[in-house]
């Protein structure tokens, strides 16, 4: 959440000193552990906020924090995949790990302290000279210092995200007006809609914060589908290398499969795996995935509402 050069009816403690109504010698900072290239740490699933917490240097501020009038929070946000959390944080380090899978494009990271009840006659002694002779009232939840962080962006490997989608192609059908059916080809698995749903879909297809939804309505249900219709044929084969050469877009059922696991997808295991629990490993587990974006969605949408209220 960057607040930006937005102006305050009282004194604020900026990172960005030239937006600071607090005198130079008074800092407000967000710090955590880097690595070599000066960047948070990674592994192959999370971003690690290592040590993250913050440098107070106001003595008037933090002895409202050591008396809990005053907290510090932490907001991670990243519009494209509507991922939004708050992290209350201290002078103390702590490690905070955030999966990377949900996250995609650009990422915010921010920290500001607000009120954590209402601060009456509110003075500092490095308030910039045109606020050195006032008192101000801080109610509850204003924000008094901000550092508005950094911002960084998660590439996406192509080939892998588009590794199980591409075995899809989506038409019109003509059939009737409220129904999806799906053919299940040789190369590939044809999901058809009628013509309204299919504008619709066409329309926001290529927007990354619908990805979620749209996979777990659409593609979940007819991939689980098309597994349990392989099994019901389960003694016509003797490896998967058989299931292979009937529906080659099997193929990439094996690689996700191996990629997600790190072992190989043998017949045995096909036949015990869940078509429903497979489909949702290899589609991003877009059906809890799709749950969490609706809530961040109405939770942004709230927040908007709130603050053009307040305007």
């Amino acid at each position: 959440m960057h607040i930006g050069n937005k102006i305050f009816p009282y004194p604020i403690l900026n990172n960005n000193i030239d937006l600071s109504t607090y005198t130079k010698d008074s800092t407000f900072e967000l710090i955590f552990d880097q690595n070599e290239n000066n960047s948070f740490i990674t592994t192959e699933d999370y971003i690690i906020l290592k040590n993250i917490h913050f440098k107070l240097n106001n003595q008037e501020l933090y002895n409202l924090y050591k008396e809990n009038k005053i907290k510090c929070s932490l907001i991670i946000e990243c519009s494209s995949s509507l991922y939004r959390k708050n992290f209350l944080i201290s002078d103390k380090p702590i490690d905070i790990k955030i999966k990377i899978n949900e996250l995609k494009n650009n990422v915010n990271i921010s920290a500001f302290i607000y009120a954590n009840e209402d601060i009456f006659h509110y003075k500092n002694d490095s308030f910039i000279e045109e606020y050195k002779e006032y008192k101000f009232k801080i109610e509850k939840y204003d924000i008094i210092a901000i550092d508005d962080g950094f911002s960084f962006n998660i590439e996406i490997n192509p080939e892998k995200d588009k590794q199980i989608n591409s075995i899809f192609t989506l038409a019109m059908h003509d059939r009737d007006k409220n129904i999806m059916y799906y053919d299940m080809g040789t190369n590939e698995i044809e999901i058809t809609l009628p013509p309204k749903y299919f504008q619709i879909y066409n329309s926001i297809k290529n927007t990354n914060r619908t990805n979620n939804i749209m996979f777990s309505i659409i593609l979940i249900p007819v991939l689980s589908k098309c597994l349990d219709d392989i099994k019901n044929q389960y003694d016509s084969f003797e490896s998967i290398d058989e299931i292979i050469f009937n529906w080659n877009w099997f193929k990439s059922i094996c690689i996700g499969y191996e990629t997600i696991t790190n072992k190989k997808l043998n017949l045995e295991e096909f036949q015990n795996q869940d078509s429903l629990t497979l489909s949702q490993l290899l589609i991003n587990k877009a059906s809890c995935n799709a749950l969490n974006d609706l809530n961040n969605y109405f939770i942004n949408m709230e927040q908007e509402d709130g603050e053009t209220e307040d305007e």
